[in-house]
């Protein structure tokens, strides 16, 4: 085990893991150290362990905490996804799913959707969206409607319905979500080719379940589990199975991706009615990360988080958006809850003679596909029609009292514009270059990035844009308000020793 002393709060949840506690809930803060609690509480644990990931990459920092833990090289098998020396699984969601599929007989080829050396008509629902007749511009749209569809279990049109006014589109209408539905319907039980998704997906609609099941099953990031990965979760817990889940509500910031505004509450609710008990919850409410100023920041929207008594007092303070560019040097991180702010300073910081870019790289066929919708790609006054027809259409969706599709259209727009007056651009082509070239996910001497994206990282001094706005909904719903805190929370626990918020320019003040 790793020779860190533990706090209180980590002795309390190796108690409980070596206790007759069936299901154990961690509520950890931001920095808490949550990954070598769970680590260092793997030798609490009896028998077989199955620990979820959701991506490889988290995977792969799981796999050398463990090994760096518990003194070991190399001996972590990437096949079976299982540790040589201890009875410890690591698996991404998919892979777990993946696995019930093969135990259950079906032969299949998995396809990522984003796999280069796949031909796109191969891919089961590229190819379904491409027989109903939607031409190559809108089938990438249409495939991550239907992942969104899949991934929230819709089944009825009032639900997607309720989804669709959340869904991030400039070129689809709900009547091409209809079709989507339908599509999903009509292929959701064809295992002959699958995709990336349904190797959660097919488990459940099949009513898949594994052949043995783990004595534990650990989670993390579980306040963001949308339906169909708590599903798949709760589908692994045996009559003897014990779980441990590490999450925090306050960190639930992917609400729009299929989140549930109530995750955990809905694990405690399910846990309990599987096993008749209660499960434990404990706190992990301890920041190593973040200068003690900052964790009091914190506080203003998160009580929850506790500063450590040996951290540095560290500096949070206020500037101007004159005073920037004179402040920011090599190493600095810059946020912002939107990515018009970040495109206007990467153009300042370009002309000062830096080499700069924009975290996103999907992004940009974002904004493509956006001005495609606005502008045609042979208009003699480009900016002009883009503006005119995309301000109407902002208008319209606010016409109908929906405000986030008011709001994305006109941060969009807002993107647009800046990469036109920076650059001098005329035409779809100068555009297009231009978007490909700024956005990227490479390590920039500056690192500009929205929010969103840097959820998990740390950086020594981080500046944040336009901070009047951050923590203020689009609309006043229960769901907005909580997405907003969360966002506000986890950009300030960001920093690790200097927070520098930055006002918005004078004429963008509301």
């Amino acid at each position: 085990m790793s020779k860190i002393i533990p706090s209180q709060n980590q002795l309390n949840i190796y108690a409980a893991v070596e206790s007759v506690v069936k299901n154990i809930i961690v509520s950890a803060t931001a920095g808490s150290g949550k990954t070598t609690t769970l680590v260092n509480a793997f030798p609490f644990m009896q028998g077989e362990i199955l620990n979820i990931a959701f991506a490889n990459n988290t995977v792969n920092t799981l796999v050398r905490k463990i090994e760096e833990v518990f003194g070991l090289q190399n001996d972590f098998d990437a096949k079976t996804k299982r540790f040589k020396s201890l009875p410890i699984t690591v698996k991404t969601s998919n892979s777990t799913g993946a696995s019930l599929l093969y135990g259950a007989g079906f032969k299949y080829r998995p396809v990522l959707l984003d796999g280069s050396d796949v031909p796109i008509g191969k891919q089961k629902y590229y190819a379904a969206v491409k027989n109903a007749g939607y031409p190559f511009e809108k089938q990438g749209s249409m495939v991550k409607l239907i992942n969104e569809i899949r991934m929230n279990l819709i089944s009825t049109e009032a639900e997607l319905k309720e989804l669709f006014e959340e869904f991030d589109t400039d070129i689809l209408t709900f009547s091409d979500a209809r079709i989507a539905l339908q599509l999903v319907k009509d292929n959701s039980k064809d295992a002959r080719f699958i995709d990336f998704l349904d190797q959660l997906y097919l488990p459940v609609v099949f009513g898949l379940k594994p052949r043995t099941y783990p004595d534990w099953i650990c989670v993390d990031e579980c306040q963001d589990l949308s339906s169909l990965q708590r599903k798949i979760l709760m589908t692994h817990i045996g009559p003897n199975t014990k779980t441990f889940w590490v999450g925090d509500k306050m960190q639930a910031m992917f609400l729009f991706a299929g989140a549930a505004l109530n995750s955990i509450e809905l694990i405690k609710k399910e846990l309990k009615e599987f096993s008749g008990e209660e499960p434990v919850q404990l706190p992990l409410d301890i920041c190593y990360r973040c200068a003690k100023s900052i964790v009091r920041e914190a506080q203003k929207v998160n009580t929850f988080i506790q500063p450590y008594e040996g951290q540095e007092e560290g500096i949070v303070r206020y500037i101007k958006n004159e005073e920037l560019l004179s402040q920011l040097r090599l190493g600095d991180t810059v946020l912002s809850r939107t990515n018009a702010p970040l495109l206007k300073l990467a153009f300042q910081l370009i002309g000062a003679g830096m080499k700069v870019t924009v975290r996103g790289r999907d992004f940009s066929s974002n904004l493509i596909n956006f001005v495609k919708k606005y502008s045609s790609q042979e208009s003699l006054d480009f900016c002009g029609d883009l503006n005119y027809n995309a301000r109407n259409d902002a208008s319209k969706q606010l016409s109908l009292e929906n405000q986030r599709k008011y709001e994305l259209i006109l941060d969009k727009l807002s993107c647009c514009n800046a990469i036109c007056e920076m650059n001098s651009v005329k035409s779809f082509s100068d555009f297009e270059v231009i978007v490909k070239d700024i956005f990227s996910d490479a390590k920039s001497p500056i690192t500009l990035s929205v929010i969103h994206r840097v959820k998990g990282d740390e950086f020594s001094r981080v500046f944040v844009l336009n901070h009047e706005h951050l923590g203020v909904p689009w609309k006043p719903t229960e769901k907005e308000i909580q997405g907003e805190i969360a966002v506000k929370f986890v950009c300030i626990t960001r920093a690790q020793r200097e927070l520098v918020f930055v006002a918005s320019p004078l004429k963008e003040r509301t």
